[in-house]
């Protein structure tokens, strides 16, 4: 006895050409739903011009650079930021215009711990209207205890300080808390170990000046 498979074999194989079929005419569709859509877009690049946060780092790094100088005042802080405005009209940076400027230090001390916190701000003025731009270096060190040290058979003495050092930078487009490297200044003896972050413990002569990594003069106590 003979039998024929062919009609079986036509009945399974048409149901799985039906399924490419569908699965070929969703693909055409969607490629020109997409051809259509980029054929919208303009040739040219469309740019923005995004200043803020460039301007606010530049203040914020124009604030440091004066008080690395040693002299940090309004005046010093003036002439830089007429060097920054020189490069502006060379570069064209389309910075915001600064209406005013300020820079100061406060210092006060109470059992035993000495704070100091220079203060440099900005204002500059916006589309949106007036905004700050704010750098704060803060300096707090707490007396700990006196101990002696020998260096090349000098016997020195010492005093040990409990010190939190921290920059703040506080704009319009970030606000950002830094904990800059200390390093000795002139005084090679001083003793510097990082508890933390932003902590130090720094046994120093009676009295000593130390370093930032930005160049900024810490001296201790403030």
């Amino acid at each position: 006895m003979w039998m024929c498979l062919k009609p079986a074999l036509s009945l399974e194989v048409e149901p799985v050409k039906h399924a490419a079929q569908f699965a070929l005419l969703g693909v055409t569709v969607l490629a020109a739903v997409v051809i259509a859509i980029v054929s919208k877009l303009p040739e040219e690049p469309i740019y923005a011009c995004e200043r803020g946060h460039l301007q606010a780092a530049m203040l914020v790094h124009l604030a440091r650079a004066c008080l690395a100088t040693r002299n940090c005042d309004d005046e010093t802080l003036r002439n830089l930021l007429e060097r920054l405005y020189s490069v502006n009209k060379s570069y064209n940076l389309l910075l915001f215009e600064v209406t005013n400027l300020s820079t100061s230090a406060l210092r006060s001390s109470y059992g035993g711990t000495a704070h100091l916190v220079n203060v440099t701000s900005f204002e500059i003025k916006t589309p949106a209207g007036s905004s700050k731009v704010e750098v704060r270096v803060e300096v707090r060190a707490t007396r700990r205890h006196a101990y002696v040290k020998t260096v090349s058979g000098v016997v020195r003495s010492m005093v040990n300080f409990s010190l939190v050092y921290t920059h703040r930078y506080t704009t319009p487009f970030f606000n950002v808390t830094l904990c800059p490297l200390i390093y000795p200044g002139a005084e090679k003896i001083v003793d510097i170990r990082q508890e933390g972050p932003c902590r130090w413990v720094i046994g120093v002569p009676e009295r000593v000046e130390l370093r930032d990594e930005f160049g900024i003069a810490i001296r201790i106590p403030p």
